[in-house]
């Protein structure tokens, strides 16, 4: 119930950010989850639709972050939008692989979720890194805050 909740008000924000098309364009959403060969399997969604994409979250190891980055690659479109939608590092510690790939996205969340994730960040690498060995992030990178809203109806319009 919380993750659904979650991606309606995610959907709402990325579309805040994005550019709108025609409310006649579908999206659709494929699941990306690396299962039991990661150590947090989490889940990310890649929202497309008819010429743009939106991520939200960025997934844990970077291994499991290129896949993810191979994923929207192959869609065709451009990534405009990654959403991180917690303050743990399994939803963030991805996004140094997923800024290099896409440097102009933008990344945003919550200022509650960027507030956490200034205040644990140094924390979670110094506990992971050791842990995640090559899979840990080679550089932190901090979501910029969601300061648009709109109502969920504008969902229909990303492009």
């Amino acid at each position: 119930m919380f993750k659904k909740s979650l991606i309606a008000l995610t959907l709402t924000g990325v579309a805040a950010v994005s550019t709108y098309a025609s409310a006649a364009d579908a999206l659709t959403m494929e699941v990306y989850n690396p299962g039991e060969n990661s150590v947090f399997p989490v889940s990310s969604e890649i929202i497309s639709g008819q010429h743009e994409v939106a991520l939200i979250d960025a997934q844990f190891q970077r291994n499991d972050a290129q896949q993810l980055v191979e994923k929207i690659k192959a869609t065709g479109k451009k990534l405009t939008t990654v959403y991180i939608s917690h303050s743990d590092p399994d939803f963030y510690f991805g996004l140094d692989v997923i800024k290099t790939a896409f440097p102009d996205a933008k990344i945003i969340a919550t200022p509650g979720t960027i507030k956490e994730i200034n205040a644990t960040k140094d924390g979670k690498v110094a506990y992971w890194g050791p842990i995640l060995k090559e899979n840990a992030p080679t550089q932190v990178i901090v979501p910029q805050p969601l300061t648009a809203t709109v109502s969920p109806s504008t969902v229909n319009r990303l492009r």
